[in-house]
């Protein structure tokens, strides 16, 4: 009958601030989901209750003690997740955070830690202190010491029904938040799993292949794919000139970086989770270098987050590496993407060596997005969006800005080339649900969201060849040309980049 006739409010309490919120959300999708995780929390409280029979009762205030602050910070993270991003906590928050560097994680909470996260907050402090006065106490444990018979039964049909439909989801549940991110592997050295390489037969090979990677791109806000706002001045420029190349069905391989990053620099693919292990996968380098090129990876955002980035794992790769500002950057400091821009001037001397790959991060639209460019670069304001409801139209001014001054970067980058024979790429990471799944939210896609999903991993990606490339590598410029209409996942970049350089690659064991 224990915990039920003995400290039946610290279960209880327990139970309202880690079930309550993950149920009332999980009621939207049915009433099987909202059972399914009422009984994963009643039994992971009952059995932190039922553990107070076997510690001496002298310790008995300081272990209520832990486990209250930890359920309630375990509400306050799931009512945040569910209020900021429309979901419950997963695994995903776990590799978004432990990713990020601490000037991003604070960008995320200025930017998403809204008033209703606040009030809410607030609501779960009051109910907490209601619980806990006197007579409403007594008249819980009350509950407790009548019903302990009821509530017996209730906890092994509880436990019944979570071994039938039991998953992985114990892992970011309640305490376990704690153990999820201490258990979140740092990424591994990739040079142990680099194979020789080798390639044979013709291929062809310009001076300069360039992947610019960028990021949280929403292609409908490009006005090179019918975006209303001249977003794209720059580019649309270079595609007046045959030197830009649009591809029309393009998606990303994740909703959100770490998974991306995987995918487009190794042969990793998002279907491999359970089979293969990403790190073992061959590398963009490592592959380009068996072409013969140099590889110099140039990137604006940080080598480092709580654990070590896996971006900066694939840098480690290259044979040069240049972190743009500081290497972990300081809390509120901004380094525009342009700084960039003075990398491939300064240190053109050693970036254009005879056959040289150069892979670019770029900060791109990374919220806070008037963060993201100078102030001379606000093209467009609050003003010109009055269609739009007066909560989004900074919202949606700012990125738009950040989109302009993208493309600038963008096309700085490319003319740098002009006089080379180069091969470049542009594509962002992923996407971004800008108010397209709901008329409060922007940001990372939800996951049970299909228009939200759609948009995101719905991408831009522009060719860019220079003149000199297009006439001696003809072949290549029309494979390119050629699949512009086609669909393509950028999880297949190395398999793309390999068919137009061609020659067979060989891996030694």
């Amino acid at each position: 009958m224990m915990p039920f006739k003995e400290d039946f409010i610290f279960l209880f309490v327990m139970y309202i601030l880690v079930g309550a919120p993950i149920a009332a959300h999980y009621i939207t999708y049915g009433i099987t989901y909202a059972i399914w995780e009422s009984a994963h929390s009643f039994l992971l409280c009952y059995f932190v209750a039922l553990l107070m029979a076997f510690i001496p009762p002298t310790y008995h205030r300081k272990y209520k003690s832990f486990f209250y602050a930890m359920a309630f910070l375990d509400c306050i993270i799931e009512i945040a997740c569910i209020i900021v991003t429309k979901r419950s906590f997963s695994m995903d928050h776990v590799a978004i955070i432990m990713g990020t560097n601490m000037a991003e994680s604070l960008e995320f909470f200025e930017t998403y830690f809204s008033f209703k996260v606040v009030m809410a907050i607030l609501a779960v402090a009051i109910v907490v202190f209601v619980l806990f006065q006197g007579n409403i106490k007594a008249y819980i444990n009350y509950l407790g010491n009548k019903f302990a018979l009821l509530f017996s039964i209730i906890t092994i049909l509880a436990f019944g029904y979570f071994i039938i439909k039991n998953s992985e989801s114990w892992r970011w549940k309640f305490y376990t938040k704690i153990i999820a991110f201490i258990s979140y592997d740092s990424p591994p050295d990739l040079h142990k799993y680099q194979k020789e390489i080798t390639v044979n037969g013709d291929y062809i090979k310009p001076d300069y292949i360039v992947f610019i990677i960028g990021e949280s791109f929403a292609r409908k806000q490009s006005s090179l794919y019918g975006y209303s706002k001249d977003t794209n001045p720059y580019l649309a420029s270079m595609c007046d000139d045959s030197l830009v190349y649009v591809y029309d069905d393009v998606s990303a391989p994740a909703l959100n970086t770490i998974p991306c990053i995987k995918s487009i620099l190794s042969t990793y693919k998002q279907d491999y989770k359970d089979s293969v292990n990403w790190y073992e996968c061959e590398t963009l380098p490592n592959i380009m270098s068996a072409y013969g090129y140099k590889t110099v990876w140039i990137s604006n955002q940080s080598p480092s987050g709580i654990h070590d980035n896996i971006a900066s794992r694939y840098a480690d790769l290259c044979d040069t590496t240049f972190w743009v500002g500081s290497k972990v950057k300081g809390l509120g400091k901004t380094d525009y993407d342009e700084k960039i821009l003075d990398i491939l001037v300064k240190e053109k001397n050693l970036i254009c060596a005879d056959k040289c790959c150069i892979l670019i991060h770029l900060m791109g639209s990374h919220y806070n997005f008037q963060d993201r460019y100078p102030q001379e670069w606000n093209k467009f304001i609050s003003e010109d969006y009055l269609m739009l409801s007066e909560e989004k139209r900074k919202i949606v001014a700012t990125y738009d800005n950040s989109v302009v001054y993208n493309d600038y970067i963008i096309g700085e980058i490319l003319k740098s080339f002009n006089d080379s024979e180069t091969l470049a790429f542009y594509f962002p990471d992923h996407g971004l649900d800008l108010y397209d799944s709901s008329d409060t939210y922007f940001g990372h896609a939800i996951i049970d969201n299909n228009t939200s999903v759609a948009v995101c991993k719905t991408i831009p990606f522009f060719v860019y060849m220079s003149a000199s490339f297009q006439e001696k590598y003809s072949e290549a410029k029309d494979y390119i040309l050629t699949h512009s209409k086609m669909e393509f996942n950028t999880e297949d970049m190395i398999y793309f980049i390999c068919d137009v350089l061609g020659g067979s690659i060989m891996m030694k064991e």
